[in-house]
């Protein structure tokens, strides 16, 4: 308004000149061209510049609008806000004492690396030694002193993990009326022929020797001669320094059960058995039909009550002649063939085989196939009385995989989020083989894994797509698994899961800031995130460990009400409202 009333004081002024000619302040321009002249001034003034204003504001909101564009793609692929950190007591650590008796585990499994390893691993042993030395952050002087510590250990026993699975295609030797309804009554016996064994018989083969126990003048005698009897191909080895040579190692053979009428059997029947060099020895598996009800079958099973090298020999020789056929007796066991093959072909990773049977001789008539699952182990004998199961090497396995991540992530250039997950070869082959060495399933290595990676993941964020990968792969091994794990194994096992959904569940309520829309690894971290609670709550080990849960969608529902009116009572009372994080 003031500038309104300078313009009409130099109007009145002008009014005034117009009376008084003759002075030189008069304009020269008639007045309304003076007006003319002045419009646009007095335009401004009327308005007080209300267009110019409005324009002005307009370039103002596109500058403003430019920068939030400018921002946005600066922060699109930036790294997302950080998660709320994570109580000091919750986060997984191992101590001094501990550390170097894992040292010495690792150095032992080094040592006595077993079977052939496939290209994903490293046969190196000074690469596997140097890269444990790195990743335990160990000196020269430090890994000769435990080196010294695992070579003091007994040797481990290798022994090989044989599952029976199944039997197809076997030949019928009991007819009960209809020749077309002929069947048997399959089971198997089996055993580890070590290298003395087989050269023995090749030779006895080739020079056209008999075996004493055989006989050669009776009917059954000449029978047997054509049997390749089965006793034979297991006898006692030279006993190992650290184990009694009166005592027979393990069992030496071992028999499945009887499948009554039947030429295509299941038994998926797990035996150990010890070896004496995985290079050398045999397997050897005898496919039988159970006539007699002391026959082979019971003979063999009679082996636990033997205690000495000769009363060996005589279960050995009892097993021969219940194979006999005698004249007018139709109770012995029929032959149904054999499988017989070096322990060298089962590599580290093992061997899922159909085997085709065969016959004692060139002229037997043996048909069939035999389904056997093997794989290579180890247990050990270090004077200390264990059970029969492997918590202690489950647990083991955890902290390595932990210690191993551990080591990587320090090794890696950039934040834990944006880490992989992959080990190296070398970390693979030593959890390969520590795997190996103890027994360890693929559904417990599983477990194993993603344990670790959880708690890790509790320390440093990892990538959430990672630990999908980490759960789809327990689910995988859980439904093939065919023993449960232990009690141990499975309480560890519900209680990350119970933490992984309670920490997803506290960041969902905080979505409107821990994921912003605009960044882009925000969108990726809640999409597998997400991924990861709507996987679980599909899969059975989680319904079989929380059979009486709520269901998590219901759960997450709930996060997301109450960080919506969290989010409300915050913003209460501010002038300027946050449409940024809606």
């Amino acid at each position: 308004m003031e500038g309104m009333q300078n313009f009409f004081d130099r109007i009145k002024g002008m009014s005034f000149l117009r009376r008084n000619e003759d002075s030189d302040a008069f304009p020269s321009l008639p007045l309304y061209e003076y007006f003319l002249q002045y419009e646009n001034e007095w335009v401004q003034v009327c308005n007080e510049n209300f267009f110019e204003n409005f324009t002005v504001l307009s370039w103002r909101r596109e500058n403003q609008r430019l920068q939030i564009i400018r921002r946005e793609e600066s922060e699109k692929d930036g790294l997302p806000p950080e998660e709320p950190p994570v109580p000091p007591q919750e986060i997984y650590r191992i101590d001094q004492a501990l550390w170097e008796n894992l040292y010495v585990e690792v150095l032992y499994t080094i040592k006595h690396k077993l079977g052939v390893n496939s290209s994903n691993y490293v046969a190196y042993t000074d690469d596997l030694y140097e890269y444990a030395r790195e990743t335990f952050n160990m000196s020269r002087e430090e890994h000769e002193q435990f080196m010294v510590v695992a070579g003091d250990e007994m040797p481990p026993i290798p022994v090989l993990n044989v599952v029976v699975v199944e039997a197809h295609g076997l030949e019928a030797k009991v007819q009960r009326g209809d020749p077309k309804k002929a069947t048997s009554d399959p089971y198997c016996m089996l055993g580890i022929q070590g290298e003395s064994d087989h050269d023995y018989h090749d030779k006895k083969k080739y020079s056209g020797q008999a075996d004493p126990e055989e006989g050669s003048s009776s009917a059954g005698g000449a029978a047997l001669r054509g049997l390749k009897k089965f006793g034979a191909s297991f006898k006692k080895r030279t006993p190992r320094s650290h184990r009694d040579p009166d005592v027979v190692p393990a069992r030496q053979i071992r028999t499945t059960t009887v499948k009554p009428r039947t030429l295509t059997p299941k038994w998926r029947e797990k035996f150990r058995l010890d070896i004496e060099d995985p290079k050398t020895d045999r397997l050897h598996l005898d496919v039988w039909d159970h006539d007699s009800d002391a026959s082979v079958h019971e003979t063999a099973r009679r082996l636990n009550e033997v205690s000495s090298l000769r009363g060996l020999g005589r279960y050995f020789k009892d097993i021969a002649q219940s194979a006999r056929p005698s004249n007018g007796d139709n109770n012995a066991d029929d032959f149904l063939g054999s499988v017989n093959f070096p322990l060298e072909i089962v590599g580290s990773n093992g061997l899922d085989k159909w085997f085709a049977l065969e016959g004692r001789n060139n002229r037997s008539n043996v048909q069939g196939k035999v389904h056997l699952k093997l794989q290579l182990g180890t247990r050990e004998d270090r004077g200390v009385l264990t059970g029969n199961d492997n918590e202690r090497e489950v647990l083991e396995h955890q902290q390595l995989i932990w210690v191993m991540v551990t080591h990587e992530l320090q090794c890696f250039q950039g934040k834990p989020c944006q880490w992989a997950g992959d080990l190296p070869q070398q970390a693979l082959t030593i959890l390969h083989q520590h795997a190996l060495q103890g027994d360890i399933t693929d559904c417990q290595q599983a477990v194993c894994q993603w344990i670790s990676y959880f708690r890790k993941h509790k320390e440093v964020v990892l990538d959430y797509s990672l630990l999908y990968q980490h759960l789809e792969e327990v689910n995988s091994t859980w439904e093939k698994n065919e023993e449960t794990l232990s009690i141990e194994a499975t309480e560890s096992l519900s209680e990350s899961f119970d933490e992984f959904i309670a920490h997803c569940l506290n960041l969902l309520s905080q979505h409107r800031t821990q994921f912003p829309a605009n960044n882009t690894v925000s969108r990726h971290k809640l999409k597998f995130m997400l991924k990861c609670l709507n996987f679980l709550s599909g899969i059975e080990c989680f319904r079989e460990l929380f059979p009486f849960r709520t269901e998590i969608r219901i759960d997450v529902s709930s996060s997301l009400k109450k960080g919506t009116v969290d989010w409300l009572k915050e913003i209460r009372g501010v002038p300027e409202p946050r449409s940024i994080y809606i």
